[in-house]
């Protein structure tokens, strides 16, 4: 090799494991001086849920009997219970594999900070996520309006300033943009850019929809508009003389931020709703916690406490001729379980519900197929004294130009004192490149000491000799961590198919995730956790309010 070849990173990780970690490497900065980094990688139940394939579990040994069953304790699921509750159905079991419920708004503890496990903040609500609204005032989390009827949030949960900061050149900017070194064509691309997403953002339909709009199913109609779901971002910019570098590299980072693609495989539709679904100006901000969205997940962990069966794998979901029944598995008991309901809500990613569903395993449905996930994985490092580093100030979200990885969210900046001298910073790294099932069983692969080398050597482009300052790197893999909104996802036939009601005799099954929108957003796991529980009422014959429109 010469000396002006460069390592790829299998050949780093490979030399890294090989030299055992201990050695000084100049790319990460691990040092025989520096003190040991301990930490793991956490699973989720990977072994447990591969059982699925196998259907390997015993015959039900005892029966539960309730009103409606919830499979799936993420956002959607825990939703769906609150609006179970608030219409006041109270006869009904949420069924959950985790110990700890949220879904990808799970959460962690150490003695330094609570800090998340992936979904880590909510955009303030636009008028039309009506059910956001009602869940926020319900958590306390909105407390009111203001004179123009806008509304107020506590103001510790609104993300506090700096927000975003961007390492380019060797020290830190304001804003994520990389206006650092950009040139006259870059700033009017930029600009260029900027007002075609707020024509966008302020466009409505002649039935009044807006053309972007949050949930994505209240969206225009408009034919013009469904068509930017069948271009890729890439060719959408490429489309519209969007050359710059600089800009491509920051649509390119918002796909990989929100859905774990690149722009080149992901639906200009999408692409475009990151930027045109959202507020501007003072609506352009965000609502977070050091847990980030466990936060949420939390509080409504406690409300529906009394309603929760976890950790309990469904298995098997079947319609009976008076209602349904699910079959569940009790890793501590070691036995299986009969949870018989008159309806069943069913709040897990596609890829899973074929698996449970006894309907969609019996017949795959042709739509199934079209649900491609991105693995992601996800670190939370504990930091002693940590770094601030060169120009701009440090910030809630601190991002490496041409990084790696995401960069990393501090859990700590909501605190008050900012003088704390230990925090824990929270790093992202999506696997969008190649073939996902290949990216999944390499990144499920990988020791601890593989990941703990490639974060290292990322972040120390920004903070050189960060491993001295690192205490503790704790690690877990999302296989499927989302749902990937791919070109033709968005308003194709497929999605559109999967909306519509599963077969069977009596009705009483309902799909509600985030997946039947495309793209994982909390917005979207809420509105199909809540239209499943609401049309479960429905076929009950349970009166409610709606929260949401089909």
């Amino acid at each position: 090799m010469g000396e002006d070849q460069l390592l790829t990173r299998r050949e780093f990780l490979g030399l890294a494991s090989l030299m055992g970690g201990g050695v000084l490497l100049s790319g990460c900065g691990l040092s025989a001086e520096a003190p040991p980094i301990t930490g793991a990688v956490l699973g989720q139940s990977h072994p447990l849920g591969h059982r699925l394939v196998q259907a390997g579990f015993p015959a039900p040994s005892r029966t539960v009997e309730t009103g409606i069953v919830i499979v799936g304790g993420g956002i959607a699921g825990l939703t769906a219970g609150w609006k179970l509750l608030r219409s006041g159905f109270k006869d009904f079991k949420l069924l959950e594999l985790e110990a700890e419920l949220g879904g990808n708004s799970r959460w962690g503890e150490n003695k330094v900070s609570r800090y998340p496990w992936a979904a880590h903040y909510i955009p303030f609500p636009r008028p039309e996520s009506a059910a956001v609204h009602e869940l926020l005032r319900d958590l306390g989390i909105e407390t009111g309006r203001d004179r123009e009827g806008r509304p107020v949030y506590d103001d510790k949960t609104v993300c506090f300033a700096p927000q975003e900061r961007l390492f380019i050149h060797g020290r830190w900017q304001e804003g994520i943009f990389p206006k650092l070194g950009a040139t006259e064509e870059d700033v009017r691309q930029l600009h260029a850019f900027e007002r075609m997403m707020a024509g966008y953002r302020n466009m409505r339909d002649s039935e009044g929809r807006r053309a972007f709009a949050i949930p994505m199913n209240l969206s225009s109609r408009r034919a013009d508009l469904q068509q930017l779901d069948r271009v890729s971002m890439a060719d959408w910019l490429k489309q519209n003389a969007f050359n710059s570098p600089r800009l491509r590299w920051y649509a390119d980072y918002a796909c990989r931020d929100d859905f774990g693609t690149v722009v080149e495989e992901t639906s200009a539709w999408a692409g475009i709703h990151y930027f045109a679904s959202r507020g501007e100006g003072e609506e352009d901000q965000v609502l977070t916690w050091p847990e980030g969205n466990g936060f949420v997940a939390s509080k409504l962990s406690r409300l529906l406490k009394e309603h929760l069966a976890n950790p309990l794998l469904a298995f098997d979901l079947e319609e009976t001729p008076s209602g349904v029944a699910a079959h569940a598995w009790d890793p501590r008991r070691r036995e299986s379980l009969r949870v018989s309901a008159r309806a069943a809500v069913v709040c897990v990613p596609v890829f899973l519900a074929r698996r449970i569903v006894a309907s969609m395993r019996r017949q795959d449905p042709a739509w199934a197929k079209a649900f491609a996930y991105a693995p992601w994985m996800v670190a939370n490092l504990t930091v002693d004294d940590p770094p601030a580093g060169k120009g701009f100030p440090p910030a809630w979200d601190n991002v490496i130009f041409n990084g790696e990885g995401l960069g990393y969210v501090v859990a700590t900046h909501q605190g008050l004192d900012r003088s704390i001298g230990s925090t824990v910073w929270t790093y992202y790294f999506p696997m969008p490149q190649g073939d996902p099932a290949k990216a999944r069983r390499a990144a499920l692969s990988r020791s601890w000491s593989d990941w703990r080398d490639l974060i290292l050597q990322d972040l120390s482009r920004a903070h050189p000799g960060i491993s001295a300052r690192v205490r503790n790197i704790d690690i877990m893999v999302f296989g499927h961590a989302m749902v990937k909104p791919l070109v033709g996802m968005m308003w194709g036939a497929d999605r559109l198919a999967a909306l519509k009601p599963l077969a069977g005799p009596g009705g009483r099954v309902f799909l509600g995730h985030s997946d039947l929108s495309g793209f994982s957003l909390f917005e979207e796991a809420q509105y199909h956790g809540v239209l499943a529980a609401q049309r479960a009422m429905a076929r009950l014959g349970h009166p409610f309010r709606p929260s949401v429109q089909a």
